[in-house]
């Protein structure tokens, strides 16, 4: 009897052992703890049912926002750091629908519970919501590594039936913005690389696509529809603005391209002069739709002149937010984030958390 209570006694404490240096690796990989997520689980769909007719659209003057795309990291946040959010001055929330792609070529959103779910939990803490799809997942694969085989023509077929799909969602769920496809242009560059003959062509179908979609998108959905790209060759892109017209908001992705703070600052004006020019030639309002500064070690750790990106992150924010609240023309309608707590990216508790709060509580602009 004896020799079975130290068995199940040592069972124990390896069982013990096993699930904190279990949760701890997860944390490390992550940035949150299992227990973390599993208080943060979504509503039930009676939950959901019940509250989202209890939803309203309240817009911010400015949009200062968090771009969180993994559903469970999101509903972390939302329960542990609302308050903290508005503390900081944030008052929009993203909710992203990323998708797992299948080999038979169809596709699923990833923690679709978790989506409607962090909607109506952000409207409930006084947030607006952004709401995006993303074909782009955060392991940056193409489809031919992820063993998927399609054509162009099948992209933009998939790409359609989901905006479609989600403009109904969002309207029925009174989200303020509606991101109709994010960053597509680097989408089809990482898929589609020997199918175009240049940039400017992918501009022009991109163009194309977002101008035939969108009588779709307001036959569905009353909020603000946003078109968002990313970085490279975005010059390309405004070069079809005309295309865009019907579109509220104009955003991109702003990265520090490993650049060191002088050039990323050059870098910084020309991207919103670009960014500027385009919304105005539709009427639109254009804004900084994701900021992400990565600092490691996946992204890489030090930029092009052997600096610390780490230690960089807060003046990469800074100069963004100081050219933003000081742009003399077109004024912006705010800016995205990435992220709260996040690896590699997180402002939690770091400098950057405080360049953040110190422009977004500063309302002169």
């Amino acid at each position: 009897m004896r020799f079975i209570r130290k068995a199940i006694t040592a069972l124990l404490i390896i069982i013990v052992i096993g699930s904190v240096a279990g949760s701890i690796y997860v944390h490390n990989l992550s940035g949150v703890w299992i227990h973390d997520v599993i208080l943060s689980r979504p509503l039930s769909q009676e939950q959901i049912e019940k509250s989202k007719g209890e939803l309203v659209r309240v817009y911010p003057d400015k949009l200062f926002g968090t771009w969180e795309p993994n559903g469970q990291f999101a509903a972390v946040m939302l329960r542990k750091d609302a308050g903290r959010l508005h503390e900081i001055g944030v008052n929009t929330i993203s909710v992203v629908a990323y998708y797992d792609f299948n080999p038979d070529g169809t596709i699923t959103v990833k923690d679709q519970q978790y989506l409607y779910s962090n909607i109506i939990r952000a409207k409930q803490n006084g947030f607006a919501v952004y709401f995006s799809i993303n074909f782009l997942g955060a392991a940056s694969q193409t489809l031919e590594q992820m063993g998927v085989d399609w054509t162009l023509d099948d992209f933009f077929t998939k790409a359609t039936e989901e905006a479609i799909y989600w403009a109904g969602v969002c309207e029925e769920y009174n989200v303020e913005y509606y991101n109709v496809h994010n960053e597509m242009n680097c989408f089809i560059f990482m898929n589609y690389p020997n199918q175009l003959e240049n940039t400017t062509q992918v501009a022009q179908l991109i163009a194309e696509w977002h101008q035939q979609i969108l009588p779709e998108i307001t036959q569905r959905y009353m909020g603000r529809i946003v078109a968002k790209f990313c970085a490279p060759e975005f010059d390309k892109i405004a070069q079809t603005a005309s295309m865009y017209e019907g579109y509220d908001i104009i955003g991109f992705t702003h990265q520090h391209f490993y650049k060191n703070l002088e050039d990323f600052r050059e870098f910084t004006r020309s991207q919103f002069s670009v960014a500027e020019e385009m919304a105005f030639q539709i009427g639109a309002q254009w804004m900084v739709g994701e900021a992400w500064f990565s600092y490691g070690p996946r992204w890489g750790t030090v930029n092009d002149a052997g600096e610390s990106l780490d230690e960089l992150q807060d003046d990469y924010y800074r100069i963004t937010l100081e050219e933003l609240s000081g742009y003399t023309g077109n004024k912006p309608a705010g800016i995205i984030f990435h992220s709260w707590n996040m690896p590699t990216t997180s402002v939690k508790d770091r400098p950057a958390q405080n360049i953040l709060q110190e422009y977004f509580t500063n309302n002169s602009w």
